[in-house]
């Protein structure tokens, strides 16, 4: 993949098997390549135009394809053969020229007849998905107020198989769509009315993506991929696919009758539809839109006087415990500490939502879901499954000072996004992790160190097991995962069988993962950060056997 203009390639793919004791046949595979351009010959060969005045210029010294003309541009590439694939395009419009569109398509029979992912300069910036058939376009599905501007390079994604249509952006899931008029076609750029430009061009066959062959005496029934998207529930890990696909395999609560499939919109109908963690009916819980977790019964907003003892001061904590008085051998005790484990488990009370066995949550498509604020804890508990859904801001409002933590002490918070305890048969895919609207770079310093509120994104301990992390989005967070919680644990080992993969990491500071005792699988991952990070994204600690293949990292100039 060449990078635009302020990356520069730290590192390309490589390959290192530290250790195959992981237990794993063939090697996993990504999805094959069927095609890619990034114009660095200078030339288009590859593409015949069918309208518009298309050239490779050069933009900040890389080549791209760009569309000039304020007529509507067109050219395609490819086989007409293709059927299930996705096409992947950088693209940067340079004039909207009022309110029209740029798109990357597929399935492109020509220039009346092709799917596409639509770049619409309309309602604050449009996403769609759109077909045109015989020469009528029409409009699948559409997010608006997304926030396109002009001179800013996007990466659009748009991915067909079966009757099931996904459009990505910057690698995030935006729109789904569902539609059976065209099977197969080549690939197709079109920038209707607009100066465009496009670069880096791949397009994979969504059908041949192979996973490891780890052994699984039991083969769950996995839906394919012609499902269609709103049955999400439904679906299930498919055979093969990492440490969670071992064994029983991991189905989640896809088993679930419409007695115990639900739609929740806040935090009361979320916990109402779990149940307490003995309750192992198999269960789907869709999440529409945002949920809070930092909210009372009546979806009322909590914060820090809500949860704050009577008995904390902060000020008074931090006079009680600074080094020069309290000294740096031991950990905080006393009235102050006491009062603050009191406050911390008030908000914890709330926050921190139980997860039983069987139970697959999934966001509800087409809705944005989110989870802010909020821990899924998942201990002692098996066959789970959580997908498409945005994490945000496990934000803890009352941090411990630990001057034994490191050389020179640190502040450490209590929730994760998803903790996983002593749990077998986990998945967790196609999630985003961040920090929303509270960075940990924006409170400031105690102590000389980082008051920061955040801990990690999914962590993963206490001798846990089985469990695949896959397709998600980690990004502008610090710890972000954890796999064995201590070098003292010598339980863990034989256990944290875990693998991820396709997993994108951005502008993360550390733990990506940090790993003790794993046998972890890591293949096909992603890492962009800046030359200012402080600490590698991979860190083993003890007693790991990890498998590495395939990991591409970026750093910023």
């Amino acid at each position: 993949m060449k990078l635009k203009k302020h990356l520069v390639i730290f590192g390309l793919t490589f390959s290192i098997l530290m250790t195959t004791s992981i237990g794993m046949g063939n090697q996993p595979a990504s999805a094959a390549t069927l095609f890619s351009d990034d114009f660095e010959t200078g030339s288009s060969v590859n593409w015949t135009a069918g309208g518009g005045t298309w050239s490779v210029v050069q933009d900040n010294g890389s080549y791209v394809y760009y569309q000039s003309s304020t007529n509507e541009g067109r050219t395609s590439a490819g086989s007409q053969s293709w059927t299930d694939y996705s096409v992947q395009a950088d693209v940067k419009v340079v004039n909207f020229n009022g309110s029209n569109r740029a798109y990357v398509a597929g399935r492109y029979k020509d220039g009346n007849n092709f799917y596409a992912a639509s770049l619409y300069n309309s309602n604050g910036g449009t996403l769609e998905i759109r077909k045109k058939v015989n020469g009528s376009t029409t409009t699948l599905a559409s997010k608006s107020n997304f926030g396109l501007s002009t001179g800013t390079w996007y990466t659009v994604k748009l991915e067909m198989a079966g009757s099931t249509i996904h459009m990505y952006v910057n690698g995030v899931l935006q729109l789904t769509a569902t539609d059976t008029s065209l099977t197969s076609g080549a690939v197709g750029l079109d920038a209707y009315k607009t100066l465009t430009e496009y670069d880096n061009i791949i397009v994979s066959d969504t059908t041949s993506s192979t996973t490891s062959t780890l052994t699984s005496t039991t083969t769950p029934t996995s839906t394919t991929s012609t499902s269609t998207y709103s049955d999400l529930g439904h679906q299930v890990l498919a055979s093969g696919d990492g440490w969670a696909a071992y064994s029983t395999g991991t189905t989640g609560g896809s088993a679930a009758d419409s007695a115990h499939t639900y739609v929740v919109t806040n935090r009361s109908e979320f916990v109402s539809a779990l149940g307490d963690s003995s309750n192992t009916v198999p269960k789907i819980v869709y999440v529409q839109g945002t949920i809070d977790f930092n909210v009372d019964d009546n979806n009322n907003p909590l914060g820090y006087n809500d949860y704050k003892d009577p008995n904390y001061d902060f000020n008074t904590y931090l006079a009680a415990y600074d080094p020069s008085v309290w000294g740096t051998t031991s950990v905080p005790s006393g009235p102050q500490e006491d009062a603050r484990v009191r406050s911390e488990k008030n908000q914890k009370a709330r926050i921190l939502v139980n997860i039983p066995s069987n139970t697959t949550i999934v966001g509800q498509p087409g809705t944005l879901a989110q989870i802010v604020g909020g821990n899924l804890n998942l201990s002692g508990v098996t066959n789970v499954i959580i997908r498409n859904i945005e994490f945000q801001d496990a934000y803890d409002y009352f941090p411990q000072w630990d001057p034994t933590d490191g050389s020179s002490g640190n502040w450490n918070s209590l929730f994760d996004n998803i903790t996983i305890k002593n749990s077998t048969h986990v998945w967790v895919d196609h999630c985003t992790f961040d920090d929303g609207s509270h960075p940990d770079s924006m409170n400031g310093t105690y102590y000389g160190r980082e008051y920061q509120h955040h801990d990690g994104t999914v962590d993963i301990s206490n001798a846990a097991d089985l469990i695949t992390l896959s397709y998600n989005y980690f990004h502008d967070h610090d710890k972000t995962e954890l796999i064995g919680g201590s070098d003292s644990a010598t339980s863990d080992n034989g256990h944290l069988r875990v693998t991820l993969h396709h997993n994108y990491y951005q502008n993360v500071v550390q733990r990506a993962p940090r790993v003790r005792y794993g046998q972890v699988h890591i293949y096909n991952n992603y890492y962009e950060g800046s030359t200012n990070s402080r600490r590698l994204c991979i860190l083993l600690l003890v007693g790991n056997r990890l498998f590495l293949q395939d990991l591409c990292r970026e750093q910023l100039l």
